[in-house]
């Protein structure tokens, strides 16, 4: 039961990829003003409310009581045709892990480990260019810090795909994360989006996701999509695909 609710987290975690509006808007990974009041939550993606018309909230409301996590994206003035905007984020897992710090068997962390209080924080820009109606691309860049207030075992790391990198912080101190994102309609009712993620650290790792998504009188979008990473875990390298993901988003 503990591993079916790990499970079900990370799968919220996977299927979040980013989302896109007709107008650009309330677009996850680029740097485009917002119109405020604008939101938008799906089945497994994040929830995104638009707090004035240049503050994106970005949140994961469905396991926040046991991972409290939030980002922020302030868009700034364009410069010479090129949109720019900021990203600032934390997440405090420390609930989470004490969760799964149990006995019982199909357990990711042995009881034996303590689990101290710890919190990341992240900074990042991102640069996007739209370079027609139909297509945009973002470049991003960050820095995640992570603060442990005691001795954290290297050998509670949890070794999954998306899991492990998004923990390194905490092992490591940092990591440096770089992304690129495409996005594009190929009609009225069809768009498309894809990103390749790096996290840098002491073990590095790699994800690409893409989906193409069907929207329904721009209210409602169905996505079907991939998840690839290619990640260093402490049991060496190794490479993962999840194929299909699905999720629906409404949009208000």
């Amino acid at each position: 039961m503990k591993r079916m609710i790990v499970l079900l987290h990370i799968g919220f975690i996977l299927l979040a990829q980013n989302t896109l509006a007709q107008d650009w808007t309330l677009a996850e990974g680029s740097a485009l003003s917002v119109s405020k009041g604008q939101m938008e939550i799906g089945l497994f993606a994040p929830l995104q409310y638009a707090l004035s018309d240049s503050l994106l909230l970005n949140t994961h409301p469905i396991f926040f009581f046991t991972a409290p996590n939030a980002k922020l994206i302030w868009a700034h003035s364009e410069i010479a045709g090129l949109h720019w905007a900021t990203e600032h984020g934390f997440l405090y897992p420390t609930l989470l892990l004490r969760q799964l710090a149990r006995k019982g068997t199909g357990v990711f962390i042995s009881p034996e480990f303590d689990i101290p209080q710890m919190i990341s924080l992240y900074n990042g820009v991102v640069f996007t260019k739209e370079l027609n109606k139909r297509f945009l691309i973002s470049l991003v860049a960050g820095l995640d810090f992570g603060f442990v207030s005691g001795n954290l075992d290297a050998r509670t790391s949890i070794d999954l795909p998306y899991v492990y990198p998004r923990l390194s912080p905490f092992y490591s101190g940092y990591q440096l994360v770089t992304e690129v994102n495409v996005n594009g309609w190929l009609s009225e009712s069809w768009n498309y989006h894809m990103a390749v993620k790096g996290f840098w650290s002491e073990q590095n790792a790699l994800e690409n996701v893409g989906y193409v998504g069907w929207n329904s009188k721009g209210k409602t979008q169905v996505r079907l999509g991939y998840y690839l990473s290619y990640a260093d875990y402490p049991f060496g390298t190794q490479a993962h695909l999840i194929v299909p993901t699905l999720d629906v988003v409404w949009r208000f």
